[in-house]
């Protein structure tokens, strides 16, 4: 789990608000040097640039300058700034310090100090050094592996800083080199950082505590939510919660309120909709294993429960009784009486043997007006006991309660558990018939 997932929620906000306070801290801390470092070359070089435009404008207007924007004016140009060079070369060793100066009427060549500066100053600086072209890209200042008069490339002047005269192009100017830092220039960037590290840590604990007081009723108010979620119980409804406010907060918990009153609703809804399910499934599998009419086992539950009780019995060693059950005479009672009588009839032959049967035992309608009895852990003794029982309590019950002169029996086939569960009905079935062909009324064991 990332470490983050575990940190409280005003953890995060207040790790959140400090680090993007850092962070922009941080982005000041290395912009604003690279700032004063770009504007202060670019003064630089917009000193030099004016001096350079100043150079051309005076050439110019001498006499007997060449056309400006062409090799021979590029070339002659280069060659009054050797002479001046040589000139004030000679002069300064003659006159010393003093013999600084060019002659008077002609500026100084470039890189080699302006006037009205004093050395020492990083506009003066021989650090900074600019090859010089005029409009059609001929070198009149060369430098580096620049030769006079050579044209410069298309790349080279695309790459060149264009120098204007009263917004006309006069030449283009390809700068090296940088400006070297003066002692104020130190100190002004000294200055800078401690005011950058003061306004930092200002920065830094001032988003700390408005952090800490904004999120204060921040998390009273989620503490609440919080609260009500975890004591939600199903089915009740939960108190209403209470904040104050229209933030997202507010809305969240009127929300969830709404949210509560409706999961409650719906709840108690489903508990009712499943109870009904639950009921009319109940109906459903009671209907897919009863027979309709006499409300006993159908014949599909009692195949079923014959495999498994068979199965186990052989497989355990136990004993298993089988019964099929015939009312005598029952065409003859739909016949004389009625189908409606002859439907009494069973029903109520159903309730007789449900008197005489275990709860364990599995009594089913086969078919028709037979039925059937599957007694697990059952000798064949037993079985004939209770089926003997059965017979006795049909033939003893007054039927003159259903149709006036009617008299039902009952004749039983019984058999033991066999090597399989057709041998164990074809016997049962064998000794029914037999019990019929004795005059009917009567029990037949195998």
């Amino acid at each position: 789990m990332s470490p983050m997932m575990t940190l409280t929620l005003r953890a995060k906000v207040l790790a959140a608000l400090l680090l993007s306070s850092l962070g922009a801290v941080l982005v000041v801390a290395l912009v604003t040097p690279w700032l004063m470092e770009h504007r202060f070359l670019g003064q630089a070089r917009n000193t030099h640039f004016d001096h350079f435009t100043h150079l051309i404008e005076r050439y110019q207007q001498m006499p007997g300058a060449l056309p400006w924007g062409s090799r021979d004016a590029a070339l002659d140009l280069y060659h009054r700034i050797i002479e001046v060079d040589k000139a004030r070369h000679s002069q300064r060793q003659a006159q010393g310090p003093a013999g600084r100066r060019p002659p008077p009427g002609f500026p100084p060549p470039p890189g080699f100090g302006l006037p009205g500066r004093q050395q020492g100053d990083p506009f003066a600086s021989q650090d900074m050094r600019f090859v010089l072209a005029d409009t059609e890209g001929y070198v009149f200042h060369p430098f580096f592996d620049y030769q006079a008069g050579q044209k410069l490339t298309w790349l080279e002047r695309l790459r060149a800083d264009e120098l204007t005269l009263n917004g006309q192009p006069v030449g283009y100017a390809l700068a090296a080199g940088t400006a070297p830092e003066t002692g104020l220039d130190d100190s002004y960037r000294t200055l800078l950082y401690q005011s950058l590290a003061v306004a930092g840590g200002v920065a830094l604990v001032l988003s700390f505590l408005v952090a800490f007081f904004l999120t204060r009723p921040m998390l009273r108010q989620l503490r609440h939510l919080s609260n009500a979620v975890h004591g939600m119980e199903p089915g009740t409804r939960s108190e209403p919660i209470t904040v104050s406010g229209r933030d997202e907060i507010a809305t969240l918990a009127h929300a969830f309120n709404r949210m509560s009153d409706d999961l409650t609703d719906q709840y108690q809804a489903l508990q009712s909709s499943n109870a009904t399910i639950a009921r009319q499934a109940q109906t459903l599998e009671k209907l897919s294993y009863t027979d309709e009419l006499t409300g006993l086992y159908n014949r599909r539950y009692f195949n079923e429960q014959f495999d498994h009780w068979f199965g186990e019995c052989r497989r355990e060693g136990r004993q298993l009784a089988l019964i099929i059950i015939d009312v005598d005479h029952f065409k003859r009672i739909n016949d004389n009486f009625s189908h409606q009588t002859g439907d009494a009839v069973l029903q109520q032959i159903a309730r007789l043997l449900r008197e005489c049967v275990r709860s364990h035992d599995i009594l089913a309608r086969f078919g028709g007006e037979e039925l059937i009895l599957l007694m697990p852990d059952t000798s064949l003794e037993k079985a004939e006991e209770i089926a003997e029982r059965m017979r006795r309590h049909i033939e003893e019950h007054s039927w003159h309660q259903i149709a006036v002169g009617l008299q039902v029996t009952a004749s039983f086939g019984l058999t033991s558990l066999q090597t399989t569960q057709h041998d164990m009905l074809r016997i049962a079935d064998e000794q029914l018939y037999r019990a019929k062909d004795g005059g009917r009324n009567s029990v037949c064991v195998a």
